[in-house]
């Protein structure tokens, strides 16, 4: 059973819309629906709980893509300084990467620089998966938020109808 079928509020399938509402058993029962909002609350929790795990995450991979992207700088600042590119090889920034690339290469450096870009796209890669993850969690909360409004709503209707049915 999925997470969202757990919080799906039972309702009575063979209620009919058309008919007195007097002569028929409730759409939904009350009792039930009391109890399923401390089910949504805790569902809440829950998913409060993964959007900050998750938001924690992405502050991480943000780091580490900060950390990757500056050791590639330091790698071309230190292969520029000592092996400055010519004038042909600065006119674009494709014909400058060539160059550091070449050079890398020359110099031994190509791995370490290919690991750098390659865990850069990792990163980024787990950034676009990890925004995904909140943006679910969000949507998630806001399901929840909505259910619980709903039931209130329907919950305060319950009472003001047995409150009339009493004459209070």
């Amino acid at each position: 059973m999925s997470f969202w079928n757990e919080l799906k509020i039972p309702v009575n399938p063979e209620y009919d819309f058309t008919r007195d509402p007097a002569t028929q058993a409730e759409y939904v029962n009350p009792v039930v629906l009391n109890n399923m909002e401390v089910r949504q609350a805790n569902a809440a929790i829950e998913v409060s709980d993964r959007l900050g795990r998750h938001q924690r995450r992405l502050a991480e991979l943000k780091v580490e893509l900060d950390e990757a992207e500056a050791g590639q700088e330091d790698l071309e600042t230190e292969i520029l300084t000592h092996h400055p590119a010519p004038t042909n090889d600065r006119k674009t920034n494709k014909l400058l990467d060539a160059y550091v690339r070449g050079m890398a290469e020359q110099l031994g450096k190509r791995e370490e620089l290919q690991t750098l870009v390659d865990r850069q796209r990792e990163i980024r890669r787990e950034i676009l998966l990890t925004e995904a993850a909140i943006e679910a969690a969000r949507q998630a909360w806001q399901c929840i938020r909505l259910l619980g409004e709903h039931g209130q709503t329907h919950l305060s209707f319950v009472k003001q109808e047995y409150k009339q049915a009493r004459g209070y």
